[in-house]
């Protein structure tokens, strides 16, 4: 008998499904109300459409993003009050921010 491989060399890489589909599943696990969790999403826009970024764009910054960021990640006003609070005067990455996150 041979040893059982820790993994799969045939799996493909990426989701097995497409994007919108695998937003939608984490948004609707999110939305689960359990007793063993401290809460839920009860917001009625998806994931996507509360953070204001176009699906494509996800996809882009979810396959790039050590490229677009090097420092702290967010919205504009995010990094703004993340570099005050940091004592940082240069908001690093902060036009990438503009761009991918103004996009929905």
């Amino acid at each position: 008998m041979s040893p059982t491989p820790l993994f799969r060399q045939d799996i493909p890489k990426g989701l097995a499904f497409n994007l919108k589909d695998y937003i939608q599943l984490v948004d609707l696990t999110g939305r689960c109300a359990r007793d063993n969790k401290p809460g839920f999403i009860d917001n009625k826009n998806s994931i996507l459409e509360r953070l204001n970024i176009s699906t494509d764009n996800w996809l882009d910054i979810s396959q790039n993003f050590e490229q677009y960021f090097k420092g702290a990640a967010g919205t504009h006003d995010s990094i703004t009050k993340y570099c005050q609070n940091q004592h940082i005067k240069r908001r690093q990455d902060i036009n990438n921010s503009k761009k991918l996150a103004n996009s929905a």
